[in-house]
């Protein structure tokens, strides 16, 4: 009954996350700002200053507390959006080297380390493959609800990096990717184009890196 259990929450876990980072807020569609001007924001009390051209909504641009923030930043230097880098934020398709970046409080949410351990691992289907950097890839179970996607992640890892692969279209190759990892009181999540795992180790030490800089990094 347990595994039962697990089999039915895995997938409706993974639709959650997945409609978090597309989520669009209450004022509309994503609107543009091009100002670098730090916004002092806070999601579960994590205080934080970030660029407001890093924010892809209005109503995210106001100081104060937040219930999320939804950021999208330009690999590798991972800033917001300017006059002269406009078009790549608006690049259809699946060679966007944008990331998109969604912020939320903590509370029960596990994140994709754990879900390896406790949901992902029981649900993989044949036999596992080499990935780039030291990665090794999974089927997931299509009768869980994982119709084509990948899990990667790095064996023998105390806490490793992993990445749930879908593919943005149904029937399509997969394309996209979603990371996701706690830190201190909030879940940070990434989603990004499948081809940056060839470069996951530089990907997750900026990606950090620049986090940490506008104030999400894990308390002692």
């Amino acid at each position: 009954m347990r595994v039962a259990a697990w089999t039915w929450a895995a997938p409706v876990a993974a639709a959650i996350v997945v409609a978090l980072v597309l989520w669009s807020d209450e004022n509309g569609r994503e609107q543009p700002d091009f100002s670098d001007e730090p916004v002092a924001v806070s999601v579960a009390d994590m205080a934080m200053a970030i660029p407001a051209n890093a924010l892809r909504f209005v109503g995210q641009r106001r100081q104060g507390p937040h219930g999320r923030l939804d950021l999208a930043l330009a690999w590798p230097d991972l800033v917001g959006r300017t006059s002269q880098s406009d078009d790549r934020f608006d690049a259809p398709g699946t060679s966007s080297d944008v990331i998109w970046v969604s912020i939320l409080p903590k509370g029960e949410a596990m994140d994709a380390a754990e879900r390896l351990a406790t949901i992902y691992a029981r649900l993989f289907v044949g036999e596992p493959f080499t990935g780039p950097e030291g990665l090794q890839g999974r089927r997931l179970s299509g009768k869980a609800g994982y119709e084509g996607e990948e899990i990667w992640f790095e064996p023998g890892a105390v806490h490793p990096f992993v990445a749930r692969c879908y593919a943005s279209v149904p029937g399509e190759p997969v394309s996209t990717c979603l990371h996701d990892e706690a830190i201190g009181p909030v879940i940070v999540t990434w989603r990004f184009r499948r081809g940056l795992l060839d470069v996951w180790p530089a990907l997750t030490d900026a990606m950090r890196g620049r986090l940490a800089s506008w104030g999400i990094r894990a308390t002692p």
